[in-house]
């Protein structure tokens, strides 16, 4: 996929929708009031998740202080 930008043409690494898709789907469920804040974290354990360690205790802990 390509998205037009002013006279260049910019290409959309595969897997880029589909990954803020999921972000934007965790932000609408939980609605966290620091978006920014809980989007680091949503992505630092997506990081974890691939490298076999993960952080859901921490996404859980987040959204019950929040």
């Amino acid at each position: 996929m390509a998205v037009p930008f002013s006279n260049s043409r910019l290409r959309i690494p595969h897997g880029f929708q589909g990954l803020l898709e999921g972000m934007a789907k965790e932000v609408l469920m939980v609605q966290p009031k620091d978006i920014y804040s809980f989007s680091a974290l949503y992505f630092e354990d997506l990081l974890k998740k691939r490298h076999g360690r993960c952080l859901t205790v921490v996404l859980v802990c987040y959204i019950k202080v929040a």
